[in-house]
């Protein structure tokens, strides 16, 4: 996961897999790696696309939350949503026979699109969500019918004993979980251990450890969970392994850890020992948003051996959080940076948005500046602001599909937040390469920029991020230092525009005579000596001519047409 630039695509905004995966074009080519390459992306991040429950989630009233992709129902089958059979419901009613056919279909898609990506120097990751599964989940029914034939064993009123474990919490406390029960049967005393959470009352708990939603959290402080997740049972490979063994058969190369710091550290040695035993430059990016202190420092504990048979961090990348840093604070570039570069062997991967929050950038900027002039060309601006800081504060960047275009809907994670239809409503800003609110180009140089700097290998710290002239600009200074040895291998040096719905601010002779006379280039330079800032002025290490970005238009997506 050396420096990716990475596209993250939500199944729900591109549909079937037949539709995005090239397998039926006349040439083979998928137009969504196609896509993700104009950008010069090296990366496709997909959401879950396995069947989702069938569940409602327990939130406040009016919120759409039906088939969570985070809410596995069925590991290594499409939902119907993304099969490329195209039909809602297609597996209800099925015989064995016309199931096994559509699964064979879709791993068929899926393979020629992982190909495809391949093919074009694109590494595709799954997103991993081993913290929970659906509460209707097969085994988690399981689980539930054997306790209920346990509790119907027993004489009216009696309560098997609780078996419980102590364990540490998230933020270092201690607690005592219920890992299963002992009770009588004829006379013999037995006990049966859970592989999922549970409260006294023995009700299934949710990742919140509240009862009553669409999801079940594994029991991590159970040996029986550990045992049959991980260890694995009856010669077969514990139950995570076969689903890392599944993605990594359909050509995944690298891996997205949702809520990873909820797991064991031994649990993602485990995993991430098992990947790497298949496939040796397996990448591993943890989900670190919101996470503790203690448990991130529970992460460290995560080794693996390096190419010189010495130990290095498990996970290559953690996610930082500057979606919410204001680029002068220091919590980001001196805790959480610090952090990150102690559990993950390249620090961070940054993101300008968040699938998570309620809006995208865009549309929480757009609604700000509706009505106002220059509204689109403003958004545009701060966009391309920050997807440049994210891409050079850290070893690796994310974005989210249709950040290019400036998508005001959220990709949320419930069915019909986003659909198809969302990103076809996009085709009238990818048609015009002029359409201010159309950045792909921008995007593409700012990535051409990125891996023209040779920083593959590479720790981002950032060495400064000051105010200057009355607040107006900030300026954060980049050094890029080999993970391995130490060294400084790139400087970059961003100069921002605090508020580009201001316009533009020229920068100061003053304040730009050492960047300017100094060793560093300045990005698009055209020989001008004064500086304006719209959005972002980057300086950086100079390249070769021969690796050195190219100025270059980016092609609309050759479908915008949403399913039928």
């Amino acid at each position: 996961m050396r420096a990716n630039r990475i596209y993250y695509v939500p199944p729900r905004l591109v549909g079937s897999i037949a539709d995005w995966s090239g397998k039926d074009a006349p040439d083979g080519a998928s137009w969504l790696v196609d896509h993700a390459k104009s950008m010069n992306f090296n990366s496709i991040w997909l959401s879950p696309f396995f069947e989702t429950t069938q569940l409602k989630a327990a939130v406040p009233e009016g919120h759409p939350a039906d088939n969570s992709l985070y809410a596995t129902r069925n590991h290594g089958v499409f939902d119907p949503e993304f099969s490329a059979t195209k039909i809602a419901g297609a597996r209800a009613g099925e015989t064995p026979e016309t199931l096994a056919a559509i699964d064979a279909l879709d791993s068929a898609h899926l393979k020629h699109f992982t190909a495809a990506a391949d093919k074009a120097g694109i590494r595709v990751m799954a997103d991993l969500v081993f913290n929970q599964f659906a509460a209707d989940h097969p085994l988690v029914q399981d689980e539930n019918a054997k306790l209920a034939a346990i509790l119907k064993t027993l004489p009216t009123g009696e309560k098997p004993a609780l078996i419980t474990a102590e364990t540490t919490t998230l933020t270092g406390g201690k607690d005592t979980e219920v890992v299963g029960i002992s009770y009588k049967e004829n006379g013999v005393q037995k006990e049966f251990h859970f592989k999922f959470a549970r409260d006294e009352d023995l009700n299934c708990l949710d990742w919140r450890l509240v009862k009553g939603n669409e999801t079940a959290q594994i029991n991590f402080a159970s040996p029986a969970a550990r045992e049959f997740f991980i260890d694995g049972t009856d010669g077969k490979p514990g139950y995570l392994k076969g689903v890392v063994d599944w993605y990594l058969d359909h050509g995944f190369k690298d891996f997205r850890c949702d809520i990873a710091y909820r797991l064991p550290a031994d649990w993602w040695q485990e995993l991430i020992t098992h990947a790497r035993g298949r496939l040796p430059d397996a990448g591993f990016m943890a989900e670190t948003l919101g996470a503790p202190d203690a448990a991130m420092k529970k992460m460290t504990q995560i080794k693996t051996a390096d190419a010189n048979g010495g130990e290095r961090p498990g996970f290559d990348l953690g996610m930082v959080s500057n979606y919410w840093w204001n680029f002068t604070d220091d919590w980001l570039p001196l805790g959480e940076a610090a952090r990150l570069r102690d559990m993950a062997k390249f620090g961070g991967a940054a993101s300008p948005d968040n699938h998570d929050t309620p809006e995208t950038l865009a549309g929480q900027f757009q609604k700000a500046c509706k009505g106002k002039d220059k509204c689109d060309e403003n958004v545009a601006a701060i966009a391309v602001r920050n997807y440049a800081v994210s891409a050079f504060i850290a070893n690796a960047v994310y974005m989210q599909m249709g950040y290019e275009y400036n998508k005001e809907k959220q990709n949320g994670v419930f069915k019909d937040q986003v659909t198809t239809q969302d990103w076809a409503d996009l085709a009238v800003r990818a048609d015009d390469p002029a359409h201010p609110l159309n950045i792909a180009a921008r995007i593409k140089g700012i990535n051409d920029l990125k891996e023209s700097l040779g920083v593959e290998n590479a720790i981002a710290r950032v060495k400064e991020h000051t105010a200057m002239q009355d607040g107006r600009l900030i300026k954060i200074a980049v050094e890029f230092q080999d993970a391995d040895t130490g060294k400084k291998t790139a400087d970059v040096v961003m100069i921002l525009n605090r508020k580009p719905e201001n316009g533009s601010v020229t920068v100061l002779d003053s304040a730009l005579r050492d960047l300017e006379t100094g060793p560093l280039k300045r990005l698009d330079s055209s020989g001008e000596t004064a500086v304006s800032v719209r959005d972002v002025v980057i300086y950086h290490t100079p390249v070769s001519d021969a690796v050195a970005p190219k100025a270059a238009s980016v092609p609309s997506p050759r479908s915008f047409k949403p399913a039928a």
